[in-house]
């Protein structure tokens, strides 16, 4: 996830992951990620919920390597 998220900071670019597991919440906040919204995926009547997460890239001096 950290060399992900630093060539998302080197490119300048957002990460929008959709999680299936609110347990998996923490995971991704731990990583500056925030949750926009959550949504159900109507397929039947077992549909999951999608947590909707963002993560703004960082500025490219703060992620630089020393």
């Amino acid at each position: 996830m950290r060399e992900v998220c630093r060539v998302a900071d080197v490119l300048q670019r957002p990460i929008f992951p959709e999680n299936s597991k609110q347990a998996n919440v923490p995971f991704y906040e731990r990583h500056g990620f925030v949750m926009k919204e959550t949504m159900g995926i109507i397929i039947n009547d077992d549909a999951p919920t999608l947590w909707i997460m963002v993560r703004e890239p960082v500025a490219a001096e703060l992620t630089a390597a020393p």
